[in-house]
């Protein structure tokens, strides 16, 4: 029986009419096909990063425990005031750096800088933009901003 896709492993030819070596062929046959599928799709999934990475020129950020970032709004709070509604909201502390995996960017743990509250979810580091003034005179500009809008 011919596979429908190249295998670059040898699959061995059934020359028996004995039931139980064919299932015994088979499992053998079949553990070399998922194997040979599995690392083809590893490689595609690599390359189909590499070639994202490339294109999209993307940079690890390298945020820690104690910086200030903003998070990005996805939420239109008032749909008549889309064009003057602030993109990121914050400032936040970064509490907490989690990553399972070294091919899965990091995810982070953050609190209000003003409220001193965790945000209940994870935050992508897509997500975030780093804060650049951290005195206590520009958090409370931004608080009573907020406040004035």
């Amino acid at each position: 029986m011919p596979l429908p896709a190249p295998v670059d492993k040898d699959i061995p030819r059934f020359m028996s009419t004995d039931a139980h070596s064919w299932v015994n062929w088979l499992k053998k046959a079949l553990g070399i096909l998922h194997a040979a599928v599995r690392s083809n799709k590893l490689e595609w999934k690599e390359q189909m990063r590499t070639e994202y990475d490339r294109r999209n020129k993307t940079v690890e950020p390298l945020y820690k425990v104690g910086d200030w970032v903003l998070m990005k709004q996805n939420r239109i709070k008032q749909p008549d005031r889309v064009l003057t509604q602030r993109r990121y909201e914050g400032p936040f502390i970064i509490q907490n750096v989690v990553r399972h995996n070294e091919e899965v960017s990091a995810a982070y743990k953050l609190v209000d800088a003003r409220t001193g509250r965790v945000v209940p979810r994870l935050v992508n580091v897509d997500k975030l933009r780093r804060f650049l003034q951290k005195d206590e005179s520009r958090l409370d500009d931004t608080s009573t901003a907020s406040k004035n809008n």
